[in-house]
């Protein structure tokens, strides 16, 4: 009977030896894939930062980007770069008075450039100030009508400016 108990101990023996290495592989090979997982973990953290941050200057950009839009669409009215300048300046300038958006300045001015036409040096700046101060009074800025721009054009045509 030893010789049966020697095989069987031979063969628990041999088990235990090649087992015993697999285990640590097994434990290794469960360490990395944790590793991994929280590697992916913390990249995807850091790209959502990234974006986020992104997302925020892009938020912070965008008032500017908006000026800069319209103020090319009033230069393609032909508006001077020295009417562009003062206007620009009374719009930031309107708009730190009287809490309003600098874009909306430019884009009366856009507006009543467009209708009138032909407004010179301050004359656009000004003009577009009185009518938002006018209309900021009454508590809304809207859209003006075709109407009322044909009888500010033929008032302005009609009278000399002195």
């Amino acid at each position: 009977m030893s010789s049966g108990l020697d095989k069987l101990m031979l063969q628990i023996g041999l088990i235990d030896k090649v087992t015993k290495p697999l285990k640590g592989i097994k434990g290794s090979v469960e360490k990395l894939g944790e590793s991994t997982k929280s590697g992916f973990q913390n990249m995807a953290g850091g790209a959502l930062s990234i974006v986020g941050a992104g997302l925020a200057v892009q938020s912070a950009l965008m008032p500017a980007i908006e000026m800069d839009r319209r103020m090319g669409e009033l230069s393609s009215l032909g508006t001077t770069e020295t009417a562009m300048a003062k206007l620009k300046k009374t719009a930031l300038g309107f708009a730190v008075e009287y809490g309003k958006s600098a874009t909306e300045f430019v884009e009366a001015s856009y507006d009543i450039q467009s209708a009138i036409g032909g407004l010179k040096g301050d004359e656009l700046a000004n003009f577009t100030k009185a009518r938002l101060f006018l209309l900021q009074r009454r508590n809304r800025i809207p859209k003006p009508s075709p109407v009322i721009w044909a009888r500010c054009t033929a008032f302005f045509n009609a009278k000399p400016m002195i």
